[in-house]
């Protein structure tokens, strides 16, 4: 979470005045890996209460699903405030092995 979501907010974060005098455009890598690797349990569900993994076992797997799901979220409500700022940006996330280059 820290290294594939957290550092990319803080940035976003550190950069929030220059965003916020431009007309930005923010892109989040994501990944399909949000749907959770056919663990249905784990689709699209970031569980708040155990993001440490006290309360389940550890795997990669779900982390990764966890912080892919966070990315996406925060580019969604990104956009949101951005629009309630009057900030004409746009912002994107997107899985980068589906895009044609």
């Amino acid at each position: 979470m820290g290294v594939n979501h957290l550092g990319h907010f803080y940035l976003t974060y550190l950069l929030w005045k220059l965003i916020k005098t431009s007309n930005p455009r923010i892109i989040n890598v994501a990944s399909e890996a949000h749907r959770g690797f056919g663990y249905p349990k784990y689709n699209a569900k970031i569980d708040f209460n155990d993001m440490s993994y006290k309360d389940s076992a550890f795997k990669w797997t779900f982390a990764y699903t966890r912080s892919k799901i966070a990315n996406i979220l925060f580019t969604r409500k990104l956009q949101v405030k951005m629009k309630e700022k009057g900030i004409k940006g746009l912002t994107f996330s997107l899985e980068p092995g589906v895009v044609t280059t």
